[in-house]
């Protein structure tokens, strides 16, 4: 019977959670800022308030960036963009190995076939924990990963792995 252990999951409560925070932050910042850029008029300049238009378009334009760098995490951890995930099984390959200062592309890994590339100086919410930096996709490891275009959304490795054979 296969024992796999889960290593990662970006679909987890906890990931879901933080999504959500950064999903009401940007909304929060997005509507101030163009409900006051909207409203100075009426109601900044009738209030006597020394406020300009411009702090309130930035606070919408803070809010736009913060949206969009957390794009790919909405698009997982909440609209269930991974439930289109595709999964594959299998000894892990590895063909090349990040070094811990980077410099050079991630570690480049094979399952069954299916090559992907771990970079932990990538800004992405999957998974990007390299060998130099303690992942546990390691050559000859047993390993099933969830996979929804190109990033790796979850990591399952069996339990007291032997190297190379698998279950």
């Amino acid at each position: 019977m296969n024992e796999f252990t889960t290593v990662f999951d970006l679909t987890s409560k906890s990931v879901r959670s933080d999504a959500m925070y950064n999903l009401v932050v940007s909304i929060v910042l997005i509507c101030s800022g163009l409900a006051g850029v909207i409203f100075h008029k009426w109601v900044i300049e009738k209030l006597q308030m020394r406020i300009t238009r411009s702090v309130f378009f930035i606070t919408a334009l803070v809010g736009f960036g913060w949206w969009l760098w957390h794009m790919e995490l909405f698009n997982y951890a909440i609209w269930g963009k991974a439930k289109d995930a595709q999964v594959v099984e299998g000894t892990v390959q590895v063909s090349h190995s990040q070094p811990y200062q980077g410099h050079t592309s991630g570690d480049k890994i094979t399952i069954d076939g299916q090559s992907f590339v771990i970079d932990y100086f990538y800004a992405t919410p999957g998974y990007k924990e390299t060998i130099a930096h303690g992942g546990v996709l390691r050559n000859g490891v047993y390993a099933r990963i969830h996979h929804c275009d190109g990033v790796i959304i979850k990591v399952e490795v069996v339990k007291n792995n032997t190297g190379g054979k698998s279950p």
